[in-house]
């Protein structure tokens, strides 16, 4: 600021001329445009804390739905499988009994297989698939049992 080259003539002092190039701002003008300064920034930092808080509800109550359809969907998969585990026993239930109770007519019509161990393992080729055949025993009833 040159205060040199500007002089009030009306008044005839350097101190009016550097009050008319700063725009007239006296001590309490700066203290009241520092202080809203201040409170603008104030009001902003407390406008994007409330925003922050409100997102992260948001995003918490989201998390919170998002996790509770996927408990939801894991306990109807658990429980289906439970009811297809109870319905596949019984049937294998039912097919092995079927399956040894053939073992046993074979067996008991033709008593010299039960120490023959190749006849054994023809009569289970046949009775069991390749696949389902794990080792196998005889049991002392006669009957062929399978061993998971």
């Amino acid at each position: 600021m040159k205060l040199v080259d500007f002089f009030d003539v009306n008044r005839g002092s350097m101190h009016t001329a550097h009050k008319l190039q700063t725009g007239n701002m006296t001590r309490l003008e700066r203290k009241k445009k520092k202080n809203i300064i201040i409170l603008a920034i104030v009001i902003i930092f407390v406008a994007l804390l409330l925003e922050a808080t409100i997102l992260k509800y948001v995003h918490d109550k989201s998390i919170y739905r998002t996790s509770k359809v996927l408990v939801d969907r894991v306990i109807t998969v658990l429980n289906k499988n439970d009811e297809n585990k109870n319905e596949l026993i019984k049937a294998l239930k039912e097919e092995y009994i079927v399956r040894a109770k053939s073992v046993a007519y074979i067996i008991d019509a033709k008593p010299q297989v039960e120490y023959n161990t190749e006849e054994l393992q023809k009569i289970v080729y046949m009775i069991f698939p390749r696949q389902q055949i794990g080792e196998c025993m005889r049991t002392r009833s006669g009957i062929i049992t399978r061993i998971i």
